[in-house]
C-alpha cells in the first residue's frame, strides 16, 4: 500500500524538477555589469618635502592639490575607491664615500622602504 503512494509522489517530483530546469533555462540572464576605471597617483621626492606631483589616468595635474578634496569630488561623480597602493621605487645603493678631512666613512642615506608613490584606484559603473 505504501508503494502506491510513493510512486505518484516520485513521478510528480520528477515532473517538477524537469519544469523547474526548463524555466531556469528560458529565463533571461541579467545584463553583465561594465565598469570604467580611474587611477590617481601621487609622487614625492626622497627629501620628504611632501607630495609634489599628481597624475590622473597618466595626465599630470600639477600641484598644489588636496587628495582628500579630489576624492570627495570623485565620490560625488559616482567613483568608488577600490584600492590604495603605496609604492617604494627608491633604494639604497650601499656605496661608501670617504671623508678625508675627518678620516671616517660616509654612507649615502638609506631610503629603502620610503614610500614615494601612492596610487589610488577607482571604479564606477558605465
Amino acid at each position: 500500500m505504501n508503494k502506491k503512494i510513493y510512486l505518484p509522489l516520485i513521478f510528480l517530483a520528477f515532473i517538477f524538477l524537469i519544469a523547474w530546469n526548463l524555466y531556469g533555462q528560458t529565463k533571461p540572464s541579467p545584463a553583465r555589469q561594465t565598469w570604467e576605471y580611474k587611477t590617481c597617483s601621487l609622487y614625492c621626492n626622497t627629501d620628504n618635502k611632501g607630495w609634489i606631483e599628481r597624475y590622473e589616468d597618466g595626465v599630470s595635474m600639477g600641484a598644489p592639490f588636496s587628495m582628500l578634496e579630489r576624492m570627495k569630488e570623485l565620490g560625488a561623480q559616482g567613483w568608488e575607491l577600490i584600492a590604495v597602493v603605496p609604492l617604494s621605487n627608491s633604494y639604497h645603493n650601499g656605496y661608501t664615500n670617504t671623508n678625508f678631512e675627518n678620516s671616517r666613512p660616509e654612507t649615502t642615506p638609506s631610503v629603502a622602504g620610503f614610500t614615494n608613490q601612492m596610487s589610488f584606484y577607482f571604479k564606477r559603473q558605465k
